[in-house]
C-alpha cells in the first residue's frame, strides 16, 4: 500500500503548465475573452447574487466553444504525453480516499481527463481522483562491472588455454 505520491509528481493542473505551455495559454486566453465579452444573466432570488452565460447568445455560444475546444487541446495533449509512456500518473481510483496506485501509461487509451484542476480522469468504468504526474526516473548506471565477479567464467569472456610442449 502505498499513500504518499512520488516527491517529483506535480498535480494535474501544474503538469499541463509544465508539458503542455503552449496548449494551456491558448486555454486562459479563450477564458479570459469569455470573461471580457460573454454575455451573462442574472437568475436567482434578490438575495442570491446568480449569474450565467447566455448560452442562446451567439457571440457567448462561440466563446463557451472556443473554451471547450482549447481546454480539450489541452487535456488530450497531455493525455498523449501519459499514453506513450513519456510521462508517468498516480491516482486513487474510484474514490478519493482509495489507496494511491500508479496508473499504466496503457491505460491511457481509454482514460480521459475530466477536471483538470481536481486531478479528475474517467474511463472504462473507473473515476480516477486526486492524479498527479512526473517524468520516469531514470534507473540508475549499471554498466560498471562487479568487482566481485571479476573472475566468474560465467561473466568474463572465455580465454584461450593454450598448451606449450618442450620439443
Amino acid at each position: 500500500m502505498q499513500d504518499e505520491y512520488p516527491p517529483e509528481s506535480v498535480p494535474l493542473r501544474a503538469a499541463a503548465a509544465k508539458w503542455c505551455p503552449s496548449e494551456l495559454a491558448e486555454f486562459e486566453a479563450s477564458l479570459a475573452r469569455l470573461k471580457c465579452q460573454g454575455r451573462q444573466n442574472y437568475s436567482g432570488a434578490p438575495n442570491a447574487r446568480i449569474y450565467h452565460y447566455d448560452e442562446y447568445h451567439s457571440a457567448t455560444a462561440q466563446l463557451m466553444a472556443d473554451v471547450l475546444k482549447a481546454g480539450d487541446a489541452c487535456n488530450r495533449s497531455l493525455e498523449r504525453l501519459l499514453l506513450s509512456g513519456e510521462l508517468l500518473a498516480w491516482g486513487r481510483p474510484a474514490s478519493p480516499l482509495a489507496d494511491l496506485r500508479g496508473i499504466p501509461s496503457d491505460a491511457w487509451a481509454s482514460l480521459r481527463i475530466q477536471h483538470a484542476a481536481e486531478g479528475r480522469a474517467a474511463g472504462g468504468g473507473t473515476l480516477l481522483f486526486g492524479l498527479r504526474i512526473s517524468e520516469p526516473v531514470s534507473a540508475p548506471d549499471t554498466a560498471q562491472p562487479d568487482p566481485l565477479r571479476a573472475n566468474d567464467h560465467e561473466t568474463s569472456t572465455p580465454r584461450k588455454f593454450t598448451l606449450e610442449c618442450d620439443r
